[in-house]
């Protein structure tokens, strides 16, 4: 079994689009979950995906957070 994950935005409640597109072929049959994520989990995964993007490592978050409160 494949498997696939995507997030998208719904631009019409009654119709998904999938980008890039999945290969999937006439009368197969697939199976489907669909999440819905609030504003603020949507928010998080963004702020999750810039930081990763940038190289930056869990210890160094902990790290700048432990410098923050004064606690080096």
């Amino acid at each position: 079994m494949r498997a696939y994950r995507q997030t998208v935005t719904i631009d019409e409640p009654q119709r998904v689009v999938l980008k890039p597109r999945v290969l999937l072929k006439k009368g197969q049959r697939v199976k489907l979950v669909v999440l819905v994520e609030n504003e603020a989990d949507a928010e998080l995964e963004s702020v999750r995906d810039a930081v990763a993007a940038r190289g930056v490592a869990l210890d160094d978050i902990q790290e700048a957070i432990r410098w923050a409160r004064g606690q080096s």
